[in-house]
C-alpha cells in the first residue's frame, strides 16, 4: 500500500528465504541472512534490539532485529524502482576494504564508491592494484597483521601499501604517510558512523538501548570504534565472521509468500466470497510450492495478512493465523473491526498475503566449557595507531582464547580470515559460543546472557 489510500494491483510471487525461484529473491540475499544470523544469535544472548553491521571487500551493509526478529518493509526502491512488496530492512554504503581513497579539493579525503575489489586489489596485495585503499591503509597504521591476513596464506607487503598513500595521498595533501592513513581510516568510520544513526533513526531505537552485532571480512576491525561513536554500550564479533551471512542461510526456516491484489468490501457476503476464493488459490499454490521442495504445508504455519481501508482513511493493517478459507474471511473482519473503532462500516480489502513458513530442523551450536576468565599471554606486541598517536598493542591468536578468556585494549586479535581492534579502554571477553563479547572497560556486560 502506498499513503492516502492508494494502491496497486500486487501481482503474485513467492519468495524464500532460500531464494530457489526469482531474480529479485536473490537481491541482496546474502546480507539479508546475515540478519537471520543476528536473530538466531540474539535469542541465544536474549537481547531484543540489535543494529546488525556487515561489512566487507566493497560494501557495507546495516540492518535491524528488533524483539528478536529481523525488521521488514514494504515498498521503497529497488535499483531506482520503486516497488511495493516487502524486503528486509537493509540499509547500504558502498565501503569497504578495496574502497579507493583519493584527495579532493578541500584538502580532505574521498573514500569510494570506486573498488579495487579482490583482483588486483590494494596495493599492499601485490597483485597489481596501484590505488591507495582502506585496506593499505589499515595495514600503514598497524591495524592488520601483515603475516596473519587469510592465516599467514597471502603476507601483505606494507611498503606498497605506504607507496601507495604517498603516491595518492599523503603527497597530494602535503601530509605525512601516517597522517594520510588516518585521514582515510577516520573517512570510513564517519561514513559507517552515518549509515548506523540513519538506520537506527528509521527504526526509531535508541543506540544506548541497543547491542550491535559486527560481522563480515571487516566488521570486527570497526565494531567496538563504530560502537563508541555512537554511544552503544556492546559489541558482539563472531569467530564464524567471514562466513556468518553462510550461516544464517543454513538455519533459516524455508519461507514462501504470495500477495494479490483484490479491491472488494470483505463486509458484503460477495466480498467475503471473492476474499475466500483468493486465499484458497493461494493456499493451493503453496502447497504445490511446498511439495515440489519436498515439504508438507500440513506441517507449516500459516499467516494471512490483508490491508483494509474504509475509503476515507489509510489502510489498517490485519494479521491472522490458520487455514485460509471462507471462515478465515470472518477472522479477517472481526479483527478489522476491532482496530478500525470510528471509522465507517465499508472495509475494502485492497490486498491479501499470505505467509506459510515452514521450519527446518533446529540447529545448535556447541557450547564450550567456560574458563576461569583469566588473561590468556600475547603472542607479540605491535605499534598501532588508532587515534592520534601511536600505541602498543598485544597481540592474541583467537584459536589460542579459551571461553572465559578476557583481553584488555588496546589489543589486536586475529584468526584465519578476520581481525578484531580491541581499543583502548575496551575489553573482549570470549564466550561459550567461541564469539568476542566487546565492553567498555569498567561496564557489565550488557548484551544479555546466554541460555
Amino acid at each position: 500500500m502506498q499513503p492516502g489510500g492508494r494502491w496497486s494491483l500486487f501481482v503474485r510471487e513467492d519468495r524464500l528465504r532460500h531464494p530457489a525461484k526469482h531474480a529479485a529473491d536473490t537481491i541482496e540475499s546474502g546480507p539479508i541472512f546475515g540478519t537471520f544470523g543476528g536473530a538466531y544469535f540474539a535469542h541465544r544472548y536474549s537481547i531484543p534490539d540489535v543494529l546488525c553491521f556487515d561489512v566487507g571487500g566493497t560494501t557495507t551493509k546495516a540492518s535491524i532485529i528488533r524483539n528478536g526478529e529481523p525488521v521488514f518493509r514494504r515498498g521503497g526502491d529497488l535499483v531506482g524502482i520503486p516497488v511495493q512488496t516487502s524486503f528486509a530492512m537493509l540499509r547500504s554504503a558502498v565501503l569497504g576494504g578495496g574502497s579507493v581513497a583519493r584527495p579532493d579539493k578541500d584538502g580532505q579525503v574521498l573514500l569510494g564508491p570506486e573498488s579495487m575489489g579482490a583482483s588486483p586489489g590494494p596495493a599492499c596485495y601485490a597483485l597489481g592494484g596501484s590505488e591507495a585503499t582502506l585496506t593499505d591503509a589499515l595495514l600503514v597504521l598497524g591495524i592488520l597483521d601483515p603475516k596473519a591476513f587469510l592465516g599467514g596464506r597471502r603476507p601483505l607487503n606494507v611498503e606498497l601499501a605506504a607507496q601507495a598513500i604517498q603516491r595518492k595521498l599523503a603527497n597530494p595533501l602535503g601530509v605525512s604517510v601516517e597522517q594520510a592513513a588516518a585521514l582515510v581510516r577516520d573517512e570510513a568510520i564517519s561514513i559507517m558512523t552515518d549509515l548506523a544513526r540513519v538506520t537506527l533513526e528509521e527504526a526509531r531505537l535508541d543506540p544506548a538501548a541497543v547491542s550491535l552485532f559486527a560481522y563480515g571480512g571487516n566488521g570486527p576491525l570497526f565494531g567496538a570504534l563504530l560502537a563508541e561513536r555512537l554511544g552503544i554500550p556492546d559489541v558482539v564479533v563472531f569467530n564464524l565472521s567471514p562466513v556468518f551471512s553462510a550461516f544464517g542461510s543454513a538455519i533459516s526456516d524455508v519461507v514462501h509468500v504470495y500477495e494479490r491484489g483484490v479491491g472488494v468490501d470483505i463486509a458484503e457476503p460477495g466480498g467475503a466470497g471473492q476474499v475466500g476464493d483468493a486465499l484458497h488459490q493461494l493456499h493451493v499454490l503453496a502447497a504445490r510450492d511446498l511439495s515440489g521442495e519436498g515439504f508438507s504445508i500440513d506441517q507449516a504455519k500459516v499467516e494471512i495478512e490483508a490491508e483494509i481501508s474504509d475509503g476515507a482513511h489509510d489502510p489498517i493493517s490485519v494479521r491472522v493465523e490458520g487455514i485460509p478459507n471462507h471462515t478465515a474471511s470472518r477472522s479477517i473482519l472481526h479483527a478489522y473491526q476491532r482496530q478500525a473503532s470510528g471509522r465507517g462500516q465499508r472495509a475494502l480489502v485492497q490486498a491479501l498475503a499470505l505467509k506459510v513458513t515452514h521450519p527446518i530442523e533446529k540447529y545448535e551450536l556447541p557450547r564450550l566449557t567456560k574458563g576461569e576468565g583469566r588473561t590468556p599471554k600475547a603472542v607479540s606486541t605491535r605499534p598501532i595507531t588508532v587515534d592520534s598517536e601511536p600505541v602498543s598493542a598485544q597481540l592474541y591468536h583467537w584459536p589460542d582464547l579459551d571461553p572465559g578468556s578476557v583481553i584488555g585494549g588496546p589489543a589486536i586479535v586475529t584468526a584465519d580470515a578476520l581481525t578484531c581492534l580491541v581499543p583502548a579502554g575496551w575489553r573482549m571477553t570470549l564466550d561459550e559460543f567461541g564469539n568476542g563479547r566487546l565492553a567498555r572497560e569498567g561496564h557489565g556486560q550488557t548484551a544479555g546472557s546466554t541460555q
